[in-house]
């Protein structure tokens, strides 16, 4: 189940002489996250193997080794034109006898719109070539696979041939996901190390094709996952097993292993949920990586033990806690002494075992997480003014947030949310994009009496609040233009341009006049460049706010130039 191994394959295209009478499998080939109607779908290809290297001298080295290709797609990665982009990575490993690894990973970004070049998409073949052009990877089960794969002064030129039945994964909780495997087959070929090439004879390898979807990226959606392939003389297992976010550490939500006879390959047996326990041992504290790992793990059923050890280890790390959509996945592999306890029997051999650990797993059980609220809904707050510089007049009066009502900008529907106090108020026009769990500013209005000091609309509307939330989340609105009448004794028509930083601060039980309220801190600033009559000028605003799990404040702080403007305290 690598988890983005991606190796880079480029696939010729299947003629009917070659594929006889078997239908056509469009599983092998590439997809777009509008194929599974989701805002994420990450896609990859994946290829380990066991292998005794001969170079033409006589010089024998025993390896093991990983490659994957992949690619994300995903309407809100764009380039600052606002361009759809394919996100393409790729990445190797290799294990030395000796116990010393090699990992390197490249990856770029093209326009979606070019991305059929590169990836063969709805086809029954995979046809995956990396833009740099040295990364291949193409074929189909009844061809085989070819990867032509360069790295520095490393090169791999291998043929895959699977040898038994195609085997499924699928889940749609913790993680929405689908992997087709062909967990055994033979690999050919040769790979250039140190300047030397090397002769691969009848090794034996494993592939699979994984497509996790969502509406977020995918390993926000689970705490991690363990992943074993054992081959030994006469058995193939493969097990997947996910732990949710509130499994934590302790326990899988989604578990399924199969057992299968290299010889005919068929599938002996399929195990799934209750019917398999899995024992994990031997913890590693990975400090550096705010992580734990188990060293030993057995999947045990009714009828058999499989026992794998994470002997070489490859940490792929791509942890941003900023935005927790990362992860660290510690990628081992055993060349002997893994078993399969079957029928009485154990059979040893070699192992790959995969232990993936996501950046909101690690958060979630430490961090309150406020997930976006249900906003399509009426509700009034009443806030008392504690603090006003410009209106003192208004200091002890209340101040009451109306929510619910919506108007149209543009032909667009956005939601009002009307602040109003003592001779005027606020009214901010927001937008809820729930698939992208966003709250978005279109417009915004200030005004005392009969006097209207800023009266703006964003084109285009702008991200107010990233969801999910959480202690150390952060986020940027990049610049946007805005334009309206604002006040300087007299009004104005301005026009010009905003961006806007945001930070998740702490977590805190705040006391208010209503009660004591549990709040995430929100600390956000937002820098203008205007022009009226003329002249340009630049403006500092920001705020604190403490927020509820609803959505509504508790308490907010407005500062203008760095001074202290305002404040709101919840009453009821």
């Amino acid at each position: 189940m690598s988890i983005l191994l991606v190796v880079v394959l480029c696939i010729v295209p299947i003629s009917s002489a070659s594929t006889g009478t078997q239908a056509a499998d469009f599983t092998e080939g590439g997809h777009l996250e509008t194929d599974f109607n989701v805002n994420f779908m990450t896609e990859w290809w994946y290829l380990n193997g066991k292998a005794t290297l001969v170079s033409s001298e006589g010089e024998e080295r025993d390896i093991g080794f990983f490659v994957t290709l992949s690619h994300q797609e995903s309407p809100i990665i764009v380039n600052p034109n606002g361009t759809q982009l394919s996100h393409l990575l790729t990445f190797y490993g290799l294990y030395f006898d000796n116990g010393t690894t090699t990992f390197n990973s490249t990856e770029t970004y093209i326009p979606q719109i070019a991305v059929g070049n590169y990836i063969a998409l709805h086809t029954p073949y995979v046809d995956y070539v990396y833009p740099d052009g040295v990364k291949r990877f193409n074929g189909s089960a009844l061809q085989g696979y070819n990867l032509n794969y360069t790295s520095g002064d490393m090169e791999m030129d291998l043929v895959f041939r699977p040898k038994v039945e195609k085997t499924i994964d699928q889940a749609d909780h913790p993680l929405n996901f689908t992997t087709y495997e062909y967990s055994y087959g033979t690999i050919n070929g040769s790979i250039l190390l140190d300047g030397k090439r090397y002769n691969v004879s009848d090794a034996e390898g494993y592939m699979d094709h994984m497509i996790p979807i969502g509406s977020r990226p995918w390993p926000m959606e689970m705490h991690g996952w363990s992943c074993i392939e054992v081959t030994t003389k006469n058995y193939q297992v493969i097990a997947y097993a996910v732990r949710g976010l509130d499994d934590g550490y302790d326990d899988y939500s989604y578990k399924h292993l199969s057992l299968l006879d290299k010889h005919n390959g068929t599938v002996l047996a399929e195990y799934s949920a209750d019917e398999i326990t899995i024992t994990e041992s031997d913890w590693l504290n990975e400090s550096e990586f705010n992580r734990k790992r188990p060293s030993r793990v057995v999947f045990s059923t009714p009828d058999r033990n499989v026992t794998v050890s994470a002997e070489i280890v490859i940490d792929f790390t791509r942890s941003d806690p900023t935005n927790a959509a990362g992860f660290v996945d510690f990628m081992a592999f055993q060349p002997d002494n893994a078993a399969i306890q079957y029928n009485g029997n154990i059979e040893a051999g070699s192992a790959f075992y995969e232990y993936f650990v996501s950046d909101m797993g690690v958060i979630t059980p430490t961090v309150k997480i406020f997930d976006m609220p249900e906003l399509d809904i009426q509700k009034t707050y009443t806030y008392n003014i504690s603090f006003d510089q410009m209106f003192p007049d208004r200091i002890g009066t209340e101040a009451v947030l109306y929510w619910g009502e919506k108007a149209e900008i543009d032909g667009v529907e956005y939601y009002v949310s009307n602040l109003s106090k003592l001779d005027g108020g606020e009214v901010q026009y927001l937008g809820i994009d729930t698939e992208n769990e966003d709250i978005t500013l279109k417009g915004t209005v200030d005004r005392n009496g009969s006097i209207t000091f800023m009266n703006f609309t964003f084109e285009p509307e702008s991200v107010f609040i990233d969801y999910p939330l959480y202690v150390g989340k952060t986020w940027d609105r990049a610049e946007v233009n805005f334009s309206g009448t604002g006040w300087i004794g007299y009004p104005v028509y301005v026009n010009g341009t905003t961006w806007r930083s945001a930070v998740v601060t702490g977590e805190e039980d705040i006391e208010v006049p209503a009660g004591v309220a549990h709040c995430l801190v929100l600390e956000m600033v937002m820098n203008s460049t205007m022009t009226y009559n003329g002249t340009e000028k630049t403006m500092n605003t920001s705020q604190k706010v403490w927020l509820m799990e609803n959505g509504f404040f508790a308490k907010r702080m407005l500062y203008h130039e760095g001074m202290l403007r305002e404040i709101l305290e919840l009453v009821a």
